[in-house]
């Protein structure tokens, strides 16, 4: 995995499954109702930047046939998903610094309209390499304060000059009320909605779920005719 994907995907991943873990759910019985929503802002750069370096030196043979799946952000969504089997809405959003705020945001509302009964939502960033540096210190986004590391972020003091570069990831378990009310559990959650499937491509990244496209059939409303 680590040789395969990216490292926000792989980030990603261990937060994920830290949360799935502590949740104490159990998708089994009704798996197009668990979905995941994990955002990144800049998804594979690292990744991307290698890949570049290879085909300058060696040509397009050079590619990795991981590539294009190791990097883009919806990865690091389908990935968890398929290990755990969650089969419900399943998609990448990224808008910069809000990634964060706004996968976990269109989570409830995906829960809250009746899409999924449990949604694992977050983001994940991997930019601690040649391109974060280079794109964040070329338009004077780092900080310059070099001489002094401990006392360079400081996004809230008058003297700021701008922020340190990190990485990492945070995904959370957002779920219906009532869903699991016989289970104790030590974890924050916010719940909301109803109910409507909508289902993610597997068993593989790019094919259809069952030879009888069951992905089309469960995104059709109850009262569509070809039901």
């Amino acid at each position: 995995m680590t040789r395969r994907l990216d490292r926000f995907i792989v980030m990603a991943h261990i937060a994920a499954t830290q949360a799935f873990k502590d949740s104490g759910i159990n998708p089994e019985n009704a798996p197009d109702r668990y979905g995941v929503l994990i955002g990144t802002g800049d998804a594979g750069v690292e990744t991307s930047y290698q890949t570049f370096n290879s085909i300058f030196k060696r040509g397009m043979d050079a590619t990795s046939p991981f590539y294009v799946v190791g990097c883009i952000p919806s990865t690091a969504s389908a990935y968890f998903a398929n290990e755990f089997n969650l089969q419900g809405p399943n998609f990448s959003i990224n808008s910069a610094c809000a990634t964060s705020n706004h996968s976990i945001g269109m989570a409830s509302l995906l829960i809250r309209m009746g899409f999924a009964d449990v949604m694992f939502a977050g983001g994940a960033e991997a930019v601690v390499n040649v391109p974060g540096f280079a794109g964040f210190g070329v338009i004077r986004a780092l900080s310059e304060r070099n001489d002094s590391p401990e006392t360079a972020s400081r996004p809230f003091d008058k003297d700021r000059d701008g922020f340190v570069l990190a990485e990492g990831a945070g995904v959370i378990c957002l779920e219906e009320t009532g869903t699991r009310e016989e289970t104790r559990r030590a974890h924050l959650r916010r719940t909301f909605g109803r109910r409507v499937h909508l289902r993610r491509l597997r068993p593989g990244l790019t094919s259809p779920a069952g030879p009888g496209g069951e992905c089309g059939h469960g995104a059709m409303p109850p009262q569509c005719p070809h039901q």
